[in-house]
C-alpha cells in the first residue's frame, strides 16, 4: 500500500525539528486501520528551501481515528494542514467530516468519510482516485450526475477539493445549487472543448464567491468586496448569466446559502 507520494514531494513543516513532510495519497488513507503509526527512512533533504540536500532520517507517525462518518487523521500526521478559504465560519467543514477545535482543523476526513458525511448533508461527492488536478471533462461530467467532484489522488488537491471553500458552497446550497449547476454542465458538455473550460471556470467562480458572502463581517467582507467589487450580488449574478442561471434563481440560491449558514450559527453579513 503506497500511503506517501511516489513522487516523494516533502513540505516544511510548521517546526524546523520535524523537518520535512511526506505527501499522502488521499485514496490510500481508507485502507489504514485505526492506530497510531511511524514511517521512517533515510532521505535526501534540506534544512531550508533553497539549502543543500543532505541525507538525514526521516520519521512521520500519524494517527488515524474511527468517527461518526468513518475515519479521521490528527492533523498532526499532515505535519501541515491547508485548508483553503476564510477561518470565519471554519466549523462549517464539520459538515463534510471535518473535526473542528476552537475554529480550527483538529482532524482531516479520510476520502470515504467526506463521501459519507456529504451524503448526510444531501450532497452526493464522486471520488477522483486517479486524479490531482481535476481535467474539465472529468469536471463538469460529475456536475452533470449531480455530484461534487472530489480528486483524491494527490494531497494538495484533496485539501482544496474538501476546503472551506467550494465544497462548503455545494452543502449550503443543497439541491437548488446543484441542479442549477448540472444544468450548465450537461449544456457545457455538448460544447466545443474551448467552451468547456470557460464553464468549468466560472462554476467554480461561482460557488467559490456564494462560499464567500457567508464570512463573518469583518475584514474578510472588505477583501472580497475589493477584489469582486462592491456588489457582491451583481457579480454572483454575472457569472451566473454565464452558466444560464436567471438573475432571480441566484439571488434565490443566495438566500437559501446565508439562510443555511445562519442556521450552523455563522454571522452572515448584509451583502449590498
Amino acid at each position: 500500500m503506497e500511503v506517501f507520494s511516489p513522487t516523494s514531494r516533502l513540505h516544511f513543516s510548521t517546526s524546523p525539528l520535524n523537518g520535512l513532510e511526506y505527501e499522502f495519497v488521499p485514496s490510500e488513507l481508507d485502507n489504514i486501520a485505526p492506530g497510531t503509526y511511524t514511517f521512517s527512512a533515510w532521505v535526501e533533504r534540506s534544512r531550508s528551501p533553497s539549502g543543500p540536500l543532505e541525507l538525514g532520517w526521516h520519521e512521520q507517525t500519524i494517527t488515524v481515528r474511527p468517527t461518526e462518518h468513518g475515519k479521521v487523521l490528527d492533523a498532526s500526521s499532515f505535519g501541515r494542514v491547508i485548508i483553503p478559504g476564510s477561518a470565519k465560519g471554519r466549523t462549517l467543514l464539520a459538515l463534510a467530516g471535518f473535526e473542528i477545535e476552537h475554529n480550527t482543523v483538529a482532524a482531516v476526513p479520510t476520502p470515504h468519510t467526506v463521501e459519507a458525511a456529504c451524503q448526510q448533508q444531501g450532497l452526493a461527492v464522486r471520488l477522483l482516485p486517479h486524479m490531482g488536478e481535476i481535467g474539465c471533462g472529468d469536471y463538469l461530467q460529475a456536475f452533470a450526475d449531480g455530484m461534487y467532484p472530489v480528486a483524491t489522488g494527490d494531497e494538495e488537491y484533496y485539501f482544496h477539493d474538501i476546503g472551506n471553500d467550494h465544497m462548503t458552497a455545494m452543502v449550503l446550497g443543497g439541491q437548488q445549487l446543484s441542479d442549477a449547476l448540472g444544468v450548465a454542465a450537461r449544456q457545457a458538455l455538448q460544447d466545443a472543448p474551448e467552451c468547456q473550460g470557460m464553464i468549468a471556470g466560472n462554476i467554480d467562480k461561482y460557488t467559490s464567491l456564494l462560499r464567500s458572502i457567508c464570512l463573518e463581517a469583518g475584514e474578510d467582507v472588505r477583501f472580497i468586496r475589493g477584489f469582486f467589487g462592491p456588489s457582491l450580488t451583481a457579480e454572483l449574478q454575472g457569472i451566473g448569466t454565464i452558466l444560464g442561471i436567471a438573475n432571480t434563481q441566484t439571488s434565490a440560491i443566495i438566500k437559501l446559502v446565508q439562510d443555511t449558514a445562519r442556521e450552523y450559527g455563522v454571522d452572515v453579513p448584509a451583502l449590498d
